[in-house]
């Protein structure tokens, strides 16, 4: 599965099909979801008592059950990193230093 494949279901997280939004909420939204997948990319499989965890699935398409790895919590260290950049940028803003 492609880099991009995987990152589809990421984008319809953040963005709903049936909304319509202005171009910069849109833009933002777009933004979170990227930020969201390179995070979250590389999770490990989780273990239990060293056995990695398996979630079962039914696949209408092949009427078969599919075993898929259970991913490990997402993690979201990075978020007050984030907010911290966000507000000094706004701030920067308002005060005129940086522009449009």
């Amino acid at each position: 599965m492609s880099c991009l494949e995987r990152f589809w279901p990421y984008l319809d997280a953040y963005v709903d099909e049936h909304v319509t939004y202005s171009h910069s909420c849109y833009k933002a939204r777009n933004l979170l979801a990227a930020i969201d997948f390179q995070m979250h990319k590389e999770r490990r499989q989780e273990m239990r008592n060293g056995t990695p965890v398996f979630k079962r699935q039914y696949s209408p398409r092949t009427k078969r059950w599919i075993n898929l790895p259970v991913l490990e919590k997402k993690a979201y260290s990075y978020i007050p990193e984030l907010m911290q950049e966000i507000l000094v940028k706004t701030m920067v803003k308002d005060e005129g230093i940086v522009g449009d």
